[in-house]
Protein backbone atom coordinates (compact mmCIF):
# COMPACT_ATOMS: atom_id res chain seq x y z
CA UNK A 1 0.00 0.00 0.00
CA UNK A 2 1.52 3.53 -1.15
CA UNK A 3 0.26 5.89 1.03
CA UNK A 4 0.90 9.66 0.29
CA UNK A 5 0.60 12.88 2.57
CA UNK A 6 -0.91 15.80 0.96
CA UNK A 7 -1.78 19.15 2.67
CA UNK A 8 -4.04 21.84 1.42
CA UNK A 9 -2.83 25.49 0.71
CA UNK A 10 -4.63 28.05 2.29
CA UNK A 11 -6.25 29.02 -0.24
CA UNK A 12 -7.86 25.67 -1.17
CA UNK A 13 -11.50 24.78 0.12
CA UNK A 14 -11.43 21.55 1.94
CA UNK A 15 -15.18 20.80 -0.04
CA UNK A 16 -13.79 21.69 -3.24
CA UNK A 17 -11.08 19.89 -2.49
CA UNK A 18 -12.86 16.50 -1.80
CA UNK A 19 -15.34 16.90 -4.71
CA UNK A 20 -12.43 16.99 -6.65
CA UNK A 21 -10.73 14.08 -5.53
CA UNK A 22 -13.96 12.11 -5.73
CA UNK A 23 -15.13 13.31 -8.92
CA UNK A 24 -11.93 14.00 -10.42
CA UNK A 25 -9.11 11.79 -9.23
CA UNK A 26 -10.01 8.30 -8.24
CA UNK A 27 -12.08 7.93 -11.55
CA UNK A 28 -9.17 9.00 -13.67
CA UNK A 29 -6.63 6.43 -11.51
CA UNK A 30 -5.93 3.55 -14.08
CA UNK A 31 -7.17 0.44 -12.59
CA UNK A 32 -6.23 -1.95 -15.18
CA UNK A 33 -3.48 -4.67 -14.87
CA UNK A 34 0.05 -2.78 -15.17
CA UNK A 35 3.54 -3.76 -14.80
CA UNK A 36 3.37 -2.08 -11.29
CA UNK A 37 0.46 -3.88 -10.34
CA UNK A 38 -3.19 -3.08 -10.31
CA UNK A 39 -5.34 -0.61 -8.07
CA UNK A 40 -6.98 -2.70 -5.85
CA UNK A 41 -8.74 0.42 -3.95
CA UNK A 42 -8.56 4.03 -2.95
CA UNK A 43 -9.24 5.77 0.17
CA UNK A 44 -9.13 9.28 1.02
CA UNK A 45 -8.18 10.11 4.66
CA UNK A 46 -9.17 13.33 6.27
CA UNK A 47 -7.57 14.61 9.83
CA UNK A 48 -10.17 14.82 12.45
CA UNK A 49 -8.53 17.01 14.94
CA UNK A 50 -8.59 21.21 14.91
CA UNK A 51 -6.42 22.52 13.14
CA UNK A 52 -5.66 19.33 10.80
CA UNK A 53 -9.05 19.41 8.67
CA UNK A 54 -6.85 20.40 5.46
CA UNK A 55 -4.46 17.65 6.01
CA UNK A 56 -5.13 14.04 4.47
CA UNK A 57 -3.48 10.64 3.78
CA UNK A 58 -4.26 8.93 0.62
CA UNK A 59 -3.83 5.60 0.29
CA UNK A 60 -3.19 3.36 -3.11
CA UNK A 61 -3.24 -0.32 -2.37
CA UNK A 62 -2.34 -3.47 -5.03
CA UNK A 63 0.47 -1.29 -6.45
CA UNK A 64 4.15 -0.95 -6.23
CA UNK A 65 5.28 2.10 -5.19
CA UNK A 66 1.86 3.78 -6.22
CA UNK A 67 1.42 2.54 -9.68
CA UNK A 68 -0.77 4.88 -11.53
CA UNK A 69 -1.83 6.95 -9.06
CA UNK A 70 1.68 8.52 -9.46
CA UNK A 71 0.07 10.20 -12.71
CA UNK A 72 -2.43 12.07 -10.13
CA UNK A 73 -0.10 13.65 -8.02
CA UNK A 74 0.40 16.71 -10.34
CA UNK A 75 -2.45 17.47 -11.10
CA UNK A 76 -3.65 17.26 -7.21
CA UNK A 77 -0.71 19.29 -6.48
CA UNK A 78 -2.32 21.96 -9.82
CA UNK A 79 -5.85 21.77 -7.52
CA UNK A 80 -4.02 23.45 -4.28
CA UNK A 81 -2.04 20.95 -2.33
CA UNK A 82 0.88 19.83 -1.27
CA UNK A 83 1.38 16.39 -2.07
CA UNK A 84 4.43 14.05 -0.80
CA UNK A 85 4.88 10.61 -1.40
CA UNK A 86 5.55 8.38 1.67
CA UNK A 87 7.13 4.44 1.23
CA UNK A 88 5.37 1.71 0.19
CA UNK A 89 3.85 -0.33 3.15
CA UNK A 90 2.79 -3.97 3.80
CA UNK A 91 0.12 -4.89 6.25
CA UNK A 92 1.51 -7.39 8.70
CA UNK A 93 -1.19 -7.61 11.17
CA UNK A 94 -4.47 -6.54 11.62
CA UNK A 95 -8.19 -6.85 13.27
CA UNK A 96 -11.78 -6.11 11.64
CA UNK A 97 -14.46 -6.48 13.55
CA UNK A 98 -16.91 -7.53 10.76
CA UNK A 99 -14.56 -10.32 10.19
CA UNK A 100 -14.74 -11.29 13.44
CA UNK A 101 -17.15 -14.99 14.17
CA UNK A 102 -20.12 -14.20 16.33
Amino acid sequence: MMIYSIKLLKKTSEADFESFFFNEIMPKVDKGQRRDGKVTSLVLLKGNNTGHTNQYLWLVSGTVNGGAANKMVDKIAAFGAKVVPMIDYVEVAGWHAETQAK
